[in-house]
């Protein structure tokens, strides 16, 4: 019975103790709180935003402050900016700059101490601040500034406004401050150069993409060129080798030459559909004019020369996606189809493309020999020979993914699923102007 009655008990008595914690210890109690949680809190983050959230908020609270202002040093000068505020300042320009030779900046990282305003005011090396950036604390009403140090170096500074009763900030304010600040020092580290990582990722992917893009505009060009000079070159001169045999017939027996005009002529017919499926190769007029699957038909239609027979099958669609879309997916099955070509020994192949609401699926499959994916990827980057790394590469720059099955013996399946959204109306004016 009693220890039914302890078990029964126990809740009770921790509820009021935490009640007369609060009525007694108030702010001890707050203080104790706001550091237990917020250790527990970051022992799990690497997310900037998540940090600045369960860090600023329990301050606020903690220590009654009208805001808290997180600055940390921006990637490309190295100055310190805000990157989060608590709680936000609508309708204001919340955004603080102190350059690292800034003299709060330069005072926290030499001294690795909280600077509140009045030292600021009285300090003869804050003389040296500009009027602007005096106005900027007043306009603020920052009133103490925190340290985050990490191995000797200032990672980081957090500040605090005045207190909602402008009261001024205790001993025991400073050192929960302090306290806070020692502990989410290796969290901002390890948060900001994940930060820097995705950011890094970011650039390299835009970077890709531009590069894609200018070397699918490079293509266009060269294939407008040839279309307009070379290609009517050579359809000029077939015709004019036709009047030569027409004229050659009417003076007699010429069959010497009339059979070597029709080996010219046949070499020029051959010259110019070669020239036309390059041109074709390097930008399908198809893909503009009349979309993914019509273009990729026509591809298609390439293999049966070598043989090849194929099956294309759609389901749903087919809708009009961005051009970087469709440019990524003709190229990848375009990519697919030339190692069919070369190398796989197939008979058939079959393409089959899933339209949906939010991606597009496509499946390159043939009987052909297959081969050992993991030898021959190895032995692609060594040789500097890229095709299917380059297919991934396109896929995955678009947020797709790709998946390739193969073993020697048993034919080759490429599939590929990449997300898609309507295109806005600003990539359609563009697509317009590169018509024009």
């Amino acid at each position: 019975m009693a220890l039914l009655f302890a078990i029964l008990f126990q809740p009770f008595r921790n509820a009021t103790q935490r009640w007369v914690d609060r009525l007694f210890y108030r702010e001890a109690y707050d203080y104790r709180q706001t550091l237990l949680t917020f250790s527990q809190r970051m022992s799990s983050v690497l997310d900037l935003d998540e940090l600045a959230v369960n860090m600023l908020y329990p301050v606020t609270r903690a220590l009654y402050a009208k805001r808290a202002f997180l600055l940390l040093p921006e990637a490309e000068s190295d100055d310190f900016i805000t990157r989060f505020v608590q709680p936000s300042m609508k309708g204001l320009d919340a955004t603080m700059r102190l350059r690292r030779d800034n003299p709060i900046a330069a005072w926290l990282a030499r001294e690795g101490k909280v600077l509140d305003r009045e030292h600021i005011d009285i300090l003869p090396e804050f003389k040296s601040l500009w009027k602007a950036e005096i106005q900027e604390l007043n306009t603020l009403e920052l009133e103490v500034f925190c340290p985050i140090m990490r191995k000797g170096n200032l990672v980081g500074i957090l500040a605090l406004s005045r207190k909602q009763s402008d009261a001024p900030y205790s001993s025991e304010d400073i050192d929960l401050l302090t306290t806070i600040t020692s502990e989410a020092a290796i969290v901002i580290e390890n948060a900001m150069m994940l930060d820097n990582l995705r950011e890094q990722q970011r650039r390299v992917e835009q970077l890709l993409a531009q590069t894609v893009q200018a070397q699918e505009e490079e293509r266009k060009r060269i294939s407008v060129e040839l279309h307009d000079s070379v290609a009517q070159w050579l359809v000029g001169v077939s015709y004019q080798l036709q009047t030569c045999r027409a004229l050659l017939s009417k003076t007699g027996n010429n069959s010497e030459a009339q059979s070597e005009l029709a080996e010219i002529e046949a070499t020029l017919d051959k010259s110019v559909k070669e020239m036309r499926r390059v041109m074709a190769g390097l930008h399908p007029p198809a893909l503009d004019e009349l979309g993914l699957t019509h273009a990729l038909r026509q591809a298609l239609e390439g293999l049966k020369p070598h043989g090849i027979a194929y099956h294309l099958e759609t389901i749903g669609g087919p809708d009009r996606f961005p051009a970087s879309t469709e440019v990524a997916i003709y190229r990848v099955v375009q990519e697919a189809l030339t190692n069919v070509r070369k190398h796989s020994e197939a008979s058939v192949v079959i393409l089959r493309i899933q339209f949906e609401r939010e991606s597009v699926s496509v499946e390159v499959s043939d009987n052909g020999k297959g081969f050992n994916l993991s030898k021959t990827m190895k032995s692609a980057v060594s040789v500097g020979h890229m095709g299917l790394l380059g297919m991934s590469e396109r896929v995955t720059m678009l947020g797709g993914t790709m998946r390739i099955e193969t073993r020697p013996g048993a034919g080759t399946s490429i599939n590929l699923t990449i997300p898609v959204a309507p295109p806005t109306i600003e990539s359609s004016l563009e697509a317009d102007e590169h018509k024009m």
